[in-house]
């Protein structure tokens, strides 16, 4: 009798928690609406995250079907091992963006550029994993709606400032990426963190298009402007810094301990953000 009292207690009290969270009604859209906007990610671009991490993954992968000779299983189980890693690298550089997009009282959503996913899917195919385009998107400002607050205008600088956050996370991950290697050897997991992340912050650094001011139209474009652009149009001084430190660092790297590289990196940085600042006719930003 006292197993059933305690038992029908338990059920009570969960029957109670469950009707507080509405987690079991019927209303499952909202329900996912909640989840996702809890982790800064719109319903609307929910679809094109998931696919952009399938596509990401499949072309990480390519290469690793067997070492020899085809194998099934060693693909099935390599692309299973690059998904989350895949996941936790996308999603980092997006919520870099996000983060400091609130900051400036607006959002950023995930757009995605379906022919450059299906380019991306061959191309990684095609070289076998050695090439992995990761530009099949780019980050849109939409305001945040508040009332008694006025929509802030953002300019050029203040979108350089929103989008080099995503390459800034991406090579964070280069680095640890790095020290894990150091520290546990090279294993599947961490070679697709390292170079996943390489790729990203490869493809975020080249500025390749140069946006209008406010990026207007940018939202149409069927090959997606990279980072670089954006930060490149918003502040000159702010894109070769941070490109010097990047490659000087990526490249000393290969052969110097981690202090002594990000120290190269660093002096590169500087170096360019110095004569950038003082070359004749460029906006001083």
């Amino acid at each position: 009798a006292a197993i059933l009292w305690f038992g029908k207690d338990i059920i009570r009290k969960f029957n109670e928690a469950a009707n507080k969270s509405n987690i079991f009604t019927a209303d499952k859209p909202s329900m996912l609406r909640t989840a996702l906007s809890k982790i800064g990610i719109d319903k609307g671009e929910l679809k094109g995250i998931v696919l952009a991490i399938i596509v990401l993954s499949i072309a990480l992968t390519a290469g690793q079907w067997g070492d020899k000779t085809f194998s099934a299983a060693d693909g099935i189980k390599n692309i299973f091992i690059a998904i989350p890693v895949v996941a936790l690298s996308f999603m980092a550089h997006e919520w870099g963006h996000k983060l400091v997009a609130i900051r400036y009282g607006v959002r950023t959503f995930f757009k995605p550029a379906w022919p450059m996913m299906a380019f991306s899917a061959v191309i990684g195919i095609i070289s076998g994993g050695w090439a992995v385009i990761t530009a099949i998107g780019n980050p849109i400002l939409t305001n945040i709606k508040r009332l008694g607050f006025k929509s802030p205008e953002i300019g050029p600088k203040t979108l350089a400032n929103i989008i080099i956050a995503g390459p800034l996370v991406s090579l964070f991950l280069v680095l640890l990426s790095k020290v894990l290697i150091g520290a546990y050897g090279e294993t599947t997991m961490l070679k697709d963190l390292y170079f996943f992340n390489l790729w990203m912050l490869f493809f975020s650094i080249i500025p390749l298009v140069i946006p209008s001011q406010k990026g207007s139209g940018m939202e149409k474009t069927i090959f997606p402007p990279f980072d670089g652009a954006y930060i490149l149009g918003g502040s000159p001084t702010l894109y070769f810094a941070f490109a010097g430190f990047a490659i000087g660092t990526v490249a000393a790297l290969a052969f110097l301990p981690l202090w002594l590289a990000i120290l190269i990196g660093s002096a590169l940085g500087i170096v360019l953000w110095a004569y950038i600042n003082d070359v004749k006719g460029l906006p001083k930003k």
